[in-house]
């Protein structure tokens, strides 16, 4: 069965194949495996949405480990390197598997590595409960990792993601893109420095505020917008 969002537009809950608790009543599994129109009541007679999950879904209700990418970060990786259905990826530092999921709804495969053998287990678990199928999960120090293959993209979102570069970078073809993220302006520097025999390098900031639109009118949410770095290098 794929994974279902179920929604009154307000709040989000995966259906895991239990009756869903909410604050509008409870939702019955079996009225939900049923329901012929993409609707359900609550027996509260509350009415929710039935959805099939996406991508977007993910981080929402990924058990998390760690602060995860964000969205409009993934969206630049996926963009700036041109990611397609054939290419095959590392993903190095897996957290909570959000990156690696995205990734994986564009490209035929990715490997991602984690050296914490908790964080591992529950980004499998996450994987698992969407149903993601083409993410191979490998757990141990990835500068101690040897591969048979070479991939098409590779992303490390390691603190030390400058002395990983020169081992991952023998497993990248030629032509394939390398990206770092990192939280930290310095950290980005010195990925930066160390790949500068690549063909091209460069850094980005992304800057995302959202839109509150009241009875007063429009303005940008004044919250702070900045989450890391992206480093994207092409061999």
């Amino acid at each position: 069965m794929k994974p279902l969002i179920i929604t009154d537009g307000r709040r989000r809950y995966l259906f895991r194949g239990k009756d869903i608790h909410t604050d509008k009543g409870v939702i019955r599994a079996e009225d939900i495996l049923s329901s012929p129109d993409g609707k359900v009541r609550s027996h509260l007679g509350y009415e929710f949405s039935i959805r099939e999950a996406r991508s977007e879904d993910y981080f929402h209700h990924f058990t998390r480990t760690r602060t995860p990418l964000m969205p409009k970060d993934i969206g630049a990786i996926i963009a700036y390197t041109g990611l397609k259905p054939s290419d095959v990826v590392l993903d190095a530092g897996t957290g909570t598997g959000i990156l690696s999921a995205f990734l994986a709804t564009v490209a035929s495969k990715v490997i991602t590595c984690e050296n914490n053998p908790h964080s591992a287990r529950v980004a499998l678990r996450n994987f698992r409960t969407f149903g993601i199928d083409n993410v191979e999960v490998i757990i141990g120090d990835i500068r101690k990792i040897h591969f048979r293959t070479k991939f098409d993209v590779i992303t490390l979102d390691l603190p030390e993601a400058h002395e990983v570069i020169p081992h991952v970078s023998e497993y990248l073809k030629d032509g394939g893109y390398l990206v770092v993220y990192s939280p930290y302006i310095d950290r980005a520097a010195e990925a930066m420095r160390v790949l500068q025999n690549f063909t091209s390098v460069r850094g980005i900031e992304l800057i995302e505020r959202e839109i509150n639109i009241s009875k007063r009118g429009i303005r940008p949410n004044t919250r702070v917008a900045h989450t890391g770095y992206l480093v994207i290098a092409r061999k």
